[in-house]
């Protein structure tokens, strides 16, 4: 069935390069559907990133990857330009139905939520389809969320993946990362962009050719993306993940420890037992890190202050919670947890974020024998 479906493909593409005299421009876009390529028997040695070397596309040579030329950069999504001027009327409802402070507020939490894509690093669209569901429904949402991930991007993350490497941190590649689809040895980073995880944050000229930075486009993607993580780890639903996650972010605001312990407790007692093996410190605060980021925070990570570094620190609209990680087969939880929470107190770790006028919580976490507690509590 897949070499039939592949050859009425085929057929259909060739067409295109046989009108030539009837068709003036031909423009193809959207993301590869690489589940299903890789059923297609013949492709093991050969890459598809390059359209001319697919058994797919081969009778349609002549085709042009604009992907990240400069003359384009702006061919897919809205602009901050074109957001505000089209959607005026729409941002005034919203922000009188919604109560919103202001139409620059309101801008602000569509960046933070819809907008980061790019493919040059100096233009950033907002995603179409969210925007527009944003103002159809009247409301902010994950709509990133309903249209879906490619089951064969999770069993990719979950080979290859590196969390804290891949998806926690900014990582620097040069272009030929964007080409390089060998189905033997598939770079990670190079799918991560393609289907949208990942874009490019910025590009620097070294040598007469580019380096380009890339990172999560926005929270919409972030929480989707981890969302589906937590559930392939853990064994979940995502609508289970989901709720566990809304209760979580309660409990934070609450300073509920014990709720906020009984999650995390669940969540780690879901992952399977061999991925415990061999565990560190980096483990750990991977697992935690991406629960976190499935939670809609703003996470930096590794934070460097003058007296150290903070694990992670976590941004809302309402608080920022400095976070310290611990983990010792060799000590109890209390201990660990003590350790955490004067090491937050002692470097003084909070004063880098006295001048944001929000709530600072301390939340500091042990993991011990594959068991975790937490301790939460408000800088007064």
């Amino acid at each position: 069935m897949a070499i039939e479906i592949r050859d009425i493909l085929k057929e259909f593409y060739e067409v295109l390069k046989d009108s030539d005299d009837y068709i003036k421009f031909v423009f193809i876009t959207g993301v590869s559907k690489l589940d299903k390529i890789f059923d297609f028997v013949g492709l093991e040695n050969q890459r598809f990133s390059k359209f001319s070397k697919i058994s797919l596309f081969s009778g349609l040579n002549n085709l042009k990857d604009i992907s990240l030329n400069d003359n384009y950069s702006t061919i897919c999504g809205y602009t901050k330009n074109e957001f505000k001027n089209y959607f005026k009327d729409y941002l005034d409802i919203y922000c009188k139905n919604h109560g919103e402070k202001s139409v620059e507020s309101l801008i602000e939490a569509v960046n933070d939520w819809h907008d980061g894509y790019s493919w040059d690093g100096e233009n950033f669209v907002y995603n179409p389809y969210s925007i527009l569901n944003l103002f159809t429904e009247n409301i902010f949402d994950n709509y990133w969320f309903e249209s879906g991930t490619p089951m064969f991007l999770l069993k990719l993350i979950e080979e290859k993946g590196n969390i804290e490497k891949d998806l926690l941190k900014p990582q620097n590649v040069s272009s030929n990362a964007f080409s390089s689809f060998k189905l033997k040895n598939l770079n990670l980073t190079a799918v991560l962009m393609q289907t949208g995880y990942l874009t490019i944050k910025k590009r620097t000229e070294f040598d007469r050719t580019y380096e380009y930075t890339l990172d999560i486009p926005n929270n919409e993607v972030r929480e989707s993306l981890f969302t589906y993580i937590l559930s392939m780890y853990a064994g979940m639903d995502d609508d289970k993940v989901i709720a566990i996650k809304h209760k979580m972010v309660r409990q934070i605001i609450n300073l509920d420890s014990l709720g906020f312990n009984n999650n995390l407790t669940e969540l780690l007692a879901e992952i399977p037992n061999l991925l415990h093996q061999n565990a560190d410190d980096n483990y750990y605060h991977s697992i935690f890190i991406a629960w976190l980021s499935a939670l809609r925070f703003r996470i930096d990570s590794e934070v460097s202050t003058n007296d150290g570094k903070i694990d992670s620190a976590l941004e809302t609209e309402q608080f920022i919670a400095i976070c310290e990680i611990k983990h010792d087969e060799n000590l109890n939880h209390d201990t660990l947890i003590k350790e955490a929470s004067d090491q937050i107190k002692d470097k003084k770790y909070y004063m880098k974020y006295l001048k944001r006028d929000k709530r600072i919580i301390f939340l500091a976490i042990a993991f011990h024998d594959k068991k975790v507690k937490t301790a939460i509590e408000e800088l007064h």
